[in-house]
This record gives structure tokens, C-alpha cells and sequence, in this order.
């Protein structure tokens, strides 16, 4: 199977293929080349399977001819797509086809659109896996994911049983939060997600009942799949640790997960907490940072000890 980009007789078909599937008349044009689009066939041994087009980087239409439907054609077009240039990094509304999009790993964001969600990586999962163990005496922990992005951390924590405050500066983060809540079944009575800049971790912890809290997490840097110019700073970031060290009940634990490309201001963001955490008071506090490859996220885990 290949992808090319249509001849004019392809265009047609495919654009007559969607009208039926969707309804309204044949549209040629949209799926002809122009400016600011891009446009996609699928071809199996020189048979027209089916198509893609995207306007200004949002996919706008996906179709596989009707006999060649139910036979994985639509997942292998979306995933050859993701390896091309100018590929679409987001979906358009796509109505009937969520459940779809969402399979592969689509969710609904503030702005609209549908945007692939990045995979866990393996230092959320160790971070993860290291707070479960520290909280397994406690049956209904009090949590606080102090920077929700995609959620995956929130819907962690909704899943040990107890309570949950998430928080994000960006809308983005706070809607996909909510909706990766609301797909896992969550509870919305013990989840509270709300849009604020975690260096006021401190009041909104006891504003909302979350102080003192069993278990906390952070991710510091940019939001996956979003805007890499928008993110965590280290005097923020310092500020909203020193808020959940404070408010971290006797027993409870802390896990920082630090990205940085190795440079610039999420660099200095990183040796900042790095040096924050593992300067803490060795009687009040132990930490263990996991060692990683040059580049990988950094993360890290505090347990505040008993007095």
C-alpha cells in the first residue's frame, strides 16, 4: 500500500464517495491540491482505497471506498499519515467517527479539535508505580496533580480510591483532563479539575479541602501535543513545590517529572527543582531520583518522613 497525492479522476471519486457516506453533493475541489492542503490517497496494488485531506494542519476528511471498509484500512490511513510531512496533528469535529479517533488515541480538546494524545512515558509510569507503592496503606488518599496536562497522572490518582484536585494554567490541559476523566469513569464527586497556575498550589490546596495531602504530582515543562512555547518556569515552579512540601501529610510522597531539550529555560528549570529537592532536610525528607539517558525525562520521588 502507498499514499500519493490524487489525479484528478481519483478526486472525484473519493469526493463522491464522502458525499454518500456523509451526505450534501460531491465536493472535487476539496479533494484537489491548494494552498495551505493537504490531500492523500491510499492506494492497494493500484486500486483507489480510500483518501485523507487537511485544511491548515487539521484533518478534515478521512474515507475508505465502501468495499474496502471493516478491514483496518481506515487505522493504517491515520497512522501512515502521522509519519508524513505536514501531517495533521489534529481532527475537525469528527461526529460519529469519536469513537474512532478515540481508539486511536484522539481526545477533545478546549479549542475544538481533536488532538492525539503523546503515550505515557516511562518515567510517568515509574513515577506512578512509585506512589502507589508509598500510599498503599492508605485506602482513600487525598491527591493533588499539581500540573494535569493530558491527565494521564489525574486519572492515576482517581483510581487509588480517594480524592482527587487537579489544576493547569492552560484551557487545553483542564479539558482534556475532563475528558480522559470522564472516558475512565471517574467519579466526578472526588475529582475537582480546575484552570490555575500551580505556584497558587498553596491556597487553592486550602480552599478546596486539599490540605494536608497524602500524595502529589508534578510534571514540569510543556504540555504534550500542544504549544512547546508555553510552559512551566523555575521560580513558578519552585514556589508551587515548596507549597506541596508544606502541605505533604507525615507519610505521603511527592513525584517530579522534569523535561528538558538540555537547554534554555526549561533546562534552568530543571536544575533548579532538581537542586531544590535533593538539598530537603535528610531528617524530614527522603528523595531518590531515578537515573535516566542524557535527554530522557528526569523523574523524581520525595517521601516526607515521620516526625
Amino acid at each position: 500500500m502507498q499514499l500519493l497525492v490524487p489525479d484528478p479522476r481519483q478526486a472525484v471519486r473519493l469526493a463522491a464517495g464522502e458525499a454518500r457516506a456523509l451526505g450534501g453533493a460531491p465536493r472535487p475541489q476539496a479533494w484537489t491540491p491548494g494552498p495551505g492542503r493537504g490531500i492523500w490517497a491510499l492506494e492497494k496494488d493500484g486500486a483507489l482505497i480510500g483518501g485523507a485531506r487537511a485544511e491548515a494542519g487539521v484533518l478534515a476528511g478521512l474515507y475508505i471506498l465502501p468495499q474496502w471498509q471493516r478491514r483496518g484500512y481506515g487505522r493504517y490511513l491515520l497512522r501512515a499519515l502521522a509519519r508524513q510531512p505536514g501531517a495533521p496533528a489534529a481532527v475537525a469535529a469528527p461526529g460519529g467517527a469519536a469513537p474512532f479517533f478515540a481508539r486511536l488515541g484522539f481526545a477533545p480538546c478546549a479549542d475544538g479539535l481533536w488532538r492525539r494524545v503523546p503515550p505515557v512515558s516511562g518515567a510517568v509510569v515509574w513515577a506512578q508505580t512509585q506512589l502507589r507503592r508509598a500510599l498503599a496503606g492508605r485506602p482513600a488518599p487525598v491527591c493533588i496533580d499539581a500540573t494535569c496536562g493530558n491527565g494521564h497522572d489525574t486519572v492515576f490518582l482517581a483510581g487509588l480510591g480517594g480524592r482527587v484536585l487537579a489544576l493547569d494554567i492552560q484551557p487545553a490541559a483542564v479539558a482534556a483532563t475532563r475528558a480522559r476523566l470522564a472516558a475512565a469513569g471517574a467519579d466526578p464527586a472526588r475529582c475537582r479539575v480546575v484552570q490555575a497556575d500551580h505556584a497558587r498550589l498553596a491556597a487553592l490546596a486550602a480552599r478546596e479541602g486539599f490540605a494536608p495531602a497524602d500524595g502529589v504530582m508534578f510534571n514540569f515543562g510543556w504540555l504534550p501535543g500542544a504549544d512547546h512555547t508555553v510552559h512551566s518556569r523555575a521560580r513558578g515552579s519552585r514556589a508551587a513545590l515548596a507549597a506541596a512540601l508544606h502541605l505533604l501529610a507525615e507519610g505521603g510522597a511527592l513525584t517530579a517529572v522534569l523535561y528538558s531539550p538540555g537547554h534554555g529555560p526549561q533546562e534552568e528549570e530543571k536544575q533548579a527543582v532538581l537542586a531544590q529537592l535533593t538539598g530537603l532536610d535528610e531528617a524530614r525528607f527522603a528523595v531518590t531520583v531515578h537515573p535516566g539517558h542524557p535527554g530522557a525525562p528526569l523523574p523524581v520521588l520525595v517521601r516526607r518522613l515521620p516526625i
